[in-house]
């Protein structure tokens, strides 16, 4: 270390200046190693997940607006659009087909072994469903109902595959099930909601 004190003293100015210069290159390159570039890449990799949730925000912006504006433009449900429906397992109810759902509900629940069967319809709404490839909004009607009844097991298992298997345009919201002894009989209530139309 001496010797490299001496080199360095003896020798010219201009070349102290030059060593003095790559000494401070080579020390500023060390400290951008150790300390910046990590907080570089940190920010580079921030700045990049900001972009991406900058076009997902966009995205979930562009399909809301489509949403309103299809919502408010107030498209009916057509045969085309039926039909669509129906072949995934998804028929539509007419109005006056709503009090014979229920009447089928309710001898689904005789059927299973469930007693004390009631329905409450909650108040009707407008619904909106995506339909066809291009998933365009059309608006119907949408009627939110709690079915309230007794039975085992069995027969409220039962009772919800059976509600499946009527392939209706339908949501099962929740199913709540309570025995409140822990015994074979249970009090089971299913709130869902209806979609339906008033015409086509």
């Amino acid at each position: 270390m001496s010797d490299l004190k001496r080199m360095y003293f003896e020798t010219s100015e201009r070349n102290r200046t030059m060593i003095s210069f790559v000494a401070a290159v080579v020390l500023g390159a060390a400290l951008f190693v150790a300390f910046l570039q990590p907080e570089l890449v940190k920010t580079k990799t921030l700045r990049e997940n900001s972009s991406r949730l900058s076009e997902q925000v966009k995205l979930v912006k562009a399909q809301q607006e489509k949403f309103e504006e299809l919502g408010r433009s107030n498209l009916k449900l057509g045969s085309e659009q039926l039909e669509y429906l129906a072949a995934r397992g998804n028929e539509v109810l007419f109005e006056e087909e709503v009090e014979r759902f229920i009447g089928d509900m309710k001898e689904i629940n005789e059927k299973v072994g469930g007693s004390q069967f009631a329905v409450s319809e909650g108040a009707i709404r407008p619904g909106y469903i995506a339909v066809g490839p291009r998933k365009d909004i059309y608006t119907l009607s949408y009627v939110p109902l709690t079915l309230d009844f007794k039975g085992d097991y069995a027969a409220a298992s039962n009772f919800i595959f059976q509600l499946r298997a009527m392939k209706r345009l339908m949501t099962i919201d929740n199913v709540d099930i309570v025995s409140k002894d822990y015994s074979a009989v249970l009090n089971a209530r299913i709130q869902m909601g209806l979609y339906f139309i008033e015409e086509i």
